[in-house]
């Protein structure tokens, strides 16, 4: 079987892997399961498949097309560009800071972990469940 995929990934592919991982995630955490990104409709399944990409690109060190090997470093440096880049797009009036936050922590621990997780939404929904126990105890 023939494993190799033609073509090249670019720092562009990686960045909108990462912009469209911070925009769902966002708003998938407060409570909406699409998203319009880029006039695209995107939900749970564009974000499984952005995340997991990036979660093989580096565990398998790939080399960008620049030259570059994908990195955690790179990988970081991207989601907070590209969550500034979201951030100022909105005007921080669509999604409040805190599911922002929430959405950069999940998504980073993710694509982080050395294990690669079955589903974003699992820890997704873990957090739901700490923050609305916070909420309900304050």
């Amino acid at each position: 079987m023939n494993t190799k995929v033609p073509g090249r990934i670019t720092e562009k592919g990686v960045r909108s892997n990462v912009s469209t991982c911070l925009g769902y995630c966002s708003a998938w955490v407060g409570g909406n399961g699409c998203i319009p990104l880029d006039y695209l409709m995107e939900d749970a399944a564009t974000a499984e498949i952005c995340r997991a990409q990036l979660w093989q690109w580096i565990r398998n060190k790939t080399k960008l097309s620049d030259g570059r090997t994908m990195s955690l470093e790179i990988f970081q440096t991207t989601v907070e560009e590209e969550l500034d880049k979201i951030k100022r797009q909105t005007g921080g009036e669509t999604v409040p800071p805190r599911q922002f936050d929430l959405a950069r922590e999940l998504f980073s621990r993710m694509v982080s972990a050395k294990d690669f997780p079955e589903f974003l939404t699992l820890p997704a929904y873990e957090e739901l469940l700490k923050l609305e126990k916070r909420s309900l105890s304050a």
